[in-house]
């Protein structure tokens, strides 16, 4: 089993990091998928997304079955969408996804205010 970080500590309105203010949507750095290894190909994902009581925005993976992807060559996984428009709770949330990929990202949308703790890839 492999466990991967995807993103980290983004902050809406930052001006460093991943996110440092970009316009809409912003992506992860991809990171492998099973496609990739020749271990664990048994095609069940798992992403979790931890998000600060204040977060609102959407956060869904993509993936990509191409060696080298570029902008067109991903596919949002629609099944692990976690969309927040309403400040809560501090909220963990697990998606699986079952299926192969050679590389999987993080796609947020909307994102207008809050944290983005931690987003965590498993296979």
């Amino acid at each position: 089993m492999i466990s991967q970080t995807m993103l980290a500590n983004i902050v809406h309105g930052a001006t460093t990091g991943p996110y440092a203010g970009l316009m809409l949507p912003f992506y992860s750095q991809r990171f492998s998928a099973d496609g990739n290894s020749l271990g664990d190909q048994t095609g069940i994902h798992s992403f979790a997304y931890f998000l600060s009581a204040d977060f609102l925005g959407s956060i869904a993976m993509q993936a990509s079955l191409v060696a080298e992807p570029n902008d067109n060559d991903w596919v949002t996984l629609d099944d692990t969408r976690i969309t927040v428009t309403a400040p809560g709770v501090e909220t963990a949330t697990a998606k699986n996804y079952i299926g192969h990929a050679i590389w999987f990202r993080a796609a947020i949308t909307d994102f207008t205010a809050g944290t983005i703790v931690k987003v965590q890839h498993t296979n």
